[in-house]
C-alpha cells in the first residue's frame, strides 16, 4: 500500500501467463562476522529514541538490527558489552551528543530505500513503533510532545498556535480530515463545514462561537493513516515475503511503499512534512 499503489486506470495492458511466472528473488541471510557485530554494536549507541532509521541489505544491516534489539530487550546486557569494549570510556561525548543508551520508549520510524527483513524484526520487537503523519504541523507537535495520537478538545487550538490558518480552505480541510483531526463524516463546501448532524458551519476557527462548535461536533477521536515505514522497494528471504503476505491489512498499511525520490530527498512541496517526520535521522549503509 501507499504511494506505489497504482490505480487500474494507470495500466494499458496486463499480461498474465504461466510462462512468465517466476519465483521472487530471495537473497539468503549470510552469517554475521565479528567485525559486523562490532560495527552494529557501535552504531546501535548512535541511534536516538523517537528517531528515524535507514539500513542497507546484508550482514552489516542484520548486525545493526540485532544490536538494536539487544539494546531494547536486554539493555543491562547491552550496556555491559559496551563497557567491556571500553566504548563509553572512549566515545562517551559522541554517544551523548549523537545517540543514547536507553531502551526505545517512543520507538523508531523507518525511512529507507531498501525495506529489508530486519525492519520487520524491529517491528515485532516493539522498536519500529513511531508513526508519522501526513500533516507537517501535526507531526511537529507530535515531535515536541504537545500532541498525542488521541485527539483532545485543544487539538485545533494547538494547531492554530503552531501556524494553522484560522480560515480553512478545501486543501487544509482535506489534509486535517486525512489525518483524523476532522471527523470523516464532515464535508467541506464553499468555505463551510457540514457537521455529522447535517448542519453547516463557517470554516472559520477565529470565531469563538463557531470554533467551539467545530471542536464539539467535528473533531475526530484518534489520528489516522499513521505510517511506521516509508520504503522504496523490499528484498529478502522467502520467509520475509511470506510474513508480509500474512500481515493483516491494517498492519500492512503501516508500511508505505513510495517513490525513491520521496525517500531520498527532502525538497519539494512537502519539504516541511518530510523534515518533521525524519527527526534524528540515522542512515547506516
Amino acid at each position: 500500500f501507499g504511494g506505489a499503489h497504482l490505480a487500474e486506470g494507470a495500466l494499458d495492458f496486463v499480461v498474465e501467463h504461466s510462462r512468465y511466472d517466476y519465483d521472487l528473488y530471495c537473497p539468503p541471510n549470510l552469517a554475521i562476522g565479528t567485525v559486523e557485530y562490532f560495527i552494529g554494536l557501535y552504531a546501535s549507541a548512535l541511534v536516538k529514541d523517537a528517531g528515524t532509521l535507514q539500513i542497507g541489505i546484508g550482514e552489516l544491516g542484520d548486525a545493526i538490527v540485532y544490536c538494536l534489539q539487544l539494546r531494547h530487550q536486554h539493555n543491562a546486557t547491552w550496556r555491559s558489552v559496551l563497557d567491556d569494549c571500553r566504548m563509553r570510556e572512549r566515545f562517551g561525548p559522541q554517544i551523548e551528543q549523537i545517540g543514547e543508551t536507553e531502551r526505545f520508549e517512543r520507538g523508531l520510524y523507518g525511512c529507507t530505500e531498501m525495506f529489508v527483513d530486519g525492519f520487520l524484526d524491529l517491528y515485532r520487537s516493539g522498536i519500529l513503533k513511531r508513526r508519522v503523519y501526513g500533516h507537517a504541523l501535526v507531526q511537529r507537535l507530535l515531535n515536541e510532545g504537545k500532541f498525542t495520537e488521541r485527539i483532545d478538545a485543544r487539538a485545533l487550538e494547538r494547531l492554530l498556535e503552531a501556524g494553522l490558518p484560522p480560515l480553512l480552505n478545501v486543501a487544509e480541510f482535506a489534509s486535517l480530515q486525512q489525518v483524523g483531526i476532522i471527523a470523516a463524516e464532515c464535508r467541506y463546501e464553499s468555505g463551510r463545514i457540514r457537521t455529522p448532524r447535517g448542519e453547516w458551519l463557517p470554516a472559520d476557527l477565529s470565531d469563538a462561537v463557531t470554533g467551539e462548535r467545530i471542536v464539539r461536533e467535528c473533531l475526530g477521536a484518534h489520528l489516522r493513516e499513521g505510517v511506521l515505514l516509508h520504503g522504496g522497494f523490499f528484498l529478502g528471504p522467502k520467509g520475509f515475503y511470506a510474513a508480509l503476505r500474512d500481515l493483516p491489512e491494517a498492519e500492512r498499511r503501516l508500511f508505505n511503499m513510495s517513490g525513491v525520490g520521496f525517500i531520498n530527498q527532502l525538497y519539494g512541496e512537502d519539504a516541511a512534512r518530510r523534515i518533521a517526520q525524519r527527526q534524528h535521522a540515522r542512515f547506516i549503509n
